[in-house]
């Protein structure tokens, strides 16, 4: 999971292969490389995965971002579904107001985002949630500097820009959404099928630049499985 936070995916792929050939009923390692299929756009590949982790250990708490990966691939009502598998936090349950936003329940994600809220009392969750009632109430100032101190963090895990990168896209802020998409891209998350389809981005989608931005997630994706597929 480190190398897929730092790029290096092919090593993270094979690494967790042997695990898996070693030991095919370890969760973790079927956890792992779902992890790795959500990056790189194997948005099936992840899902069958993750059905294996959770089959195996559904109750394991360091597996609630399975959540992402269901969503991410248009599965929806399993993500709402595994949502109960785990302890209330910040966390799931803005996934959970986050999965209801892409499945056009904008209103009903409202107060999921309220309650992310009120159980992070500073981390990263508390200001994505904070910036989506924002845009809600159409405070697009707002949302910018909630964004902005989120980006002064620096993370190294390139999944968390992807996210950035959706919320400026939903203000249409093209500067900072590119600059943020780029950025998870060249740090290795580059789900370009979901890209292509991502709700977040409807406000920008037919602008050219956001076009051949996402032609760099499409290359890397495709180089992704036909090397490893």
């Amino acid at each position: 999971m480190m190398y897929t936070e730092s790029d290096r995916i092919k090593e993270a792929v094979k690494m967790t292969r042997k695990m898996i050939e070693i030991s095919p009923n370890n969760a973790q390692s079927r956890f792992s490389l779902a992890y790795i299929y959500r990056y790189t756009g194997m948005n099936e590949e992840a899902v069958i995965e993750t059905d294996k982790a959770l089959i195996l250990d559904g109750e394991n708490q360091k597996f609630r971002s399975c959540m992402i990966t269901y969503t991410n691939a248009g599965k929806y009502e399993q993500a709402l579904t595994v949502y109960n598998n785990f302890i209330e936090s910040s966390f799931t349950v803005y996934q959970y107001g986050y999965t209801l936003f892409h499945m056009g329940r904008r209103q009903e994600s409202i107060e999921y985002f309220k309650r992310s809220f009120e159980l992070d009392s500073k981390g990263m969750t508390r200001q994505l949630s904070k910036a989506m009632l924002a845009f809600m109430e159409g405070n697009k100032d707002e949302v910018k500097t909630l964004m902005i101190e989120l980006e002064s963090y620096e993370l190294k895990d390139a999944e968390p820009y992807y996210y950035y990168a959706e919320i400026y896209g939903l203000i249409n802020d093209k500067p900072a959404c590119y600059r943020c998409l780029i950025r998870a891209i060249d740090g290795g998350f580059f789900n370009y099928p979901l890209m292509i389809r991502d709700v977040f981005f409807d406000p920008i989608r037919d602008d050219s630049e956001f076009q051949k931005i996402i032609e760099l997630a499409k290359t890397k994706h495709l180089a992704f499985k036909k090397e490893l597929f």
